[in-house]
C-alpha cells in the first residue's frame, strides 16, 4: 500500500520537475541533444484544480501533519515504535 501512495507522489513531483526544462517537453523530429527552445503546450502548462468542500479540510489535516495523529498528538507510527521498544525484550 505505501509503495502504491510513494509512486503516484514520486510520479507527481518528478513529472513536476522535468515539465520545467525545455528538452523535456519540446517536439524532436530526430535524436539530437540540441537545446530546443518552444513554447510549452497545453499539457506542461500548471492549471489549479478546485477540490470539492469535503477533500479541502481533509487535505489540509494531511498536509499540516494531523492526518494520522493520536488523542496525545504524537503520530501512530511513533507509538507503534515506542510500543515495539518497550514489548522487545
Amino acid at each position: 500500500m505505501g509503495a502504491f501512495f510513494a509512486t503516484l507522489l514520486t510520479g507527481f513531483f518528478i513529472s513536476r520537475v522535468l515539465s520545467q526544462f525545455q528538452l523535456m517537453i519540446c517536439e524532436k523530429d530526430d535524436l539530437t541533444l540540441t537545446h530546443p527552445s518552444c513554447a510549452p503546450a497545453l499539457p506542461y502548462i500548471p492549471v489549479p484544480v478546485p477540490l470539492p468542500q469535503g477533500m479541502q479540510g481533509v487535505l489540509s489535516a494531511v498536509v499540516r501533519g494531523r492526518g494520522a495523529t493520536a488523542a496525545n498528538g504524537r503520530t501512530a507510527a511513533c507509538q507503534r515504535l515506542a510500543w515495539r521498544r518497550q514489548h522487545s525484550h
